[in-house]
C-alpha cells in the first residue's frame, strides 16, 4: 500500500513496513466431487424449479469454470464447439472445447429461456438447495467452487496434462494449478515404484523399476552427493536429480544400493 502511494506521490516517507515479514496463510483444504456425489447432486439437481441451474453446473463441471464465468454467458461465445469465457478473473479469455451435445442444449436452453443474448439466469441459491437436498458437505466457502475443483481433480486423476490444466482454469501462475498435482495417476504410481525403506544403510527399492539403460535391473550406485542433489554411478550416465525416490538411511556419508 505504501509502495503504492509513494508510486503515485502521495508519500514521501520510508515504507514503515517494509520489515513486515510476509503472513503465510494456511493453504485450505481442495474438496470435490466423487462420482458418486455427482450423481447424488444430478438427482437432486433434477428436482429444482430453476430452470438454470442444472446446465449451469453441466458446463463447469465439463469447462472448470467458476459459476459466475458459466451463469454471465452470452449466446454469441457458445459456438464453433467450443466456449468462449470472457471478463475472467484473470481479465484474460479462454476458450475451452466442448462436447457437440452440450452446445445444442445451450443453444436450444438459451431459445427457451434466454433474455437477449443471455442464457442464464440467477441460479445460485438454487444450487446451494440442491447440494443441501444431496447431503453434500463442502468446506466453507467453497460452495459453487466445487465444481471446478471437481472438474480439476478428476482431469487430473485421468491422466491430464498439469500445464493443459493451468491453460484451461486460465490460471496465471502454475503455483495455483500445482495444487492438484498430487492426483496425477503418474504421481501416485510413483509414490509407490519408489517407495524406499532402510535396509542395512542402503537405499532399497522394487527391483522392476530400475531406470533406463541399466543391464537386467541391477545398477549400483557409489555415492550420494548432497550437496548438489546427485546420485553418481560407476560409468556417470545417470546424474539427474532423484530427490523424489530416494530417502537416505545411514550414518558416516553416503551409501551404495543395488537395483
Amino acid at each position: 500500500m505504501f509502495n503504492e502511494l509513494s508510486r503515485l506521490g502521495h508519500w514521501d516517507k520510508d515504507n514503515p513496513l517494509s520489515k513486515l515479514r510476509a503472513y503465510k496463510i494456511q493453504e485450505t483444504e481442495l474438496s470435490y466431487l466423487t462420482g458418486e456425489e455427482i450423481d447424488r447432486l444430478f438427482t437432486s439437481l433434477d428436482l429444482s424449479t430453476n430452470p438454470h441451474t442444472k446446465l449451469i453446473t453441466e458446463i463447469c463441471l465439463s469447462t472448470g469454470a467458476r459459476w459466475s464465468e458459466a451463469e454471465g454467458l452470452t449466446i454469441n461465445r457458445v459456438k464453433n464447439g467450443a466456449i468462449l469465457f470472457a471478463k475472467t478473473k484473470t481479465g484474460k479469455t479462454r476458450s475451452i472445447p466442448i462436447d457437440g451435445s452440450l452446445q445444442e442444449m445451450i443453444h436450444v436452453h438459451h431459445s427457451n429461456f434466454g433474455i437477449d443474448s443471455r442464457i442464464f439466469g440467477s441460479a445460485f441459491s438454487a444450487f446451494r438447495e440442491a447440494i443441501d437436498r444431496a447431503e453434500i458437505i463442502l468446506p466453507p466457502g467453497q460452495l459453487t467452487h466445487v465444481l471446478r475443483h471437481t472438474f480439476a481433480s478428476h482431469f487430473m486423476m485421468g491422466g491430464g496434462n498439469i500445464l493443459a490444466l493451468q491453460k484451461i482454469l486460465g490460471h496465471q501462475n502454475i503455483t495455483m494449478t500445482m495444487r492438484y498435482a498430487h492426483l496425477s495417476p503418474d504421481h501416485l504410481q510413483e509414490a509407490l515404484r519408489w517407495s524406499a525403506w532402510p535396509f542395512c544403510g542402503h537405499f532399497r527399492f522394487q527391483k522392476e523399476i530400475a531406470p533406463a539403460g541399466t543391464i537386467g535391473n541391477r545398477l549400483i550406485f557409489i555415492g550420494f552427493n548432497g550437496a548438489d542433489r546427485e546420485i553418481r554411478t560407476p560409468d556417470q550416465r545417470f546424474t539427474k536429480p532423484l530427490l523424489y525416490q530416494l530417502s537416505y538411511v545411514g550414518v558416516g556419508g553416503a551409501r551404495g544400493c543395488v537395483l
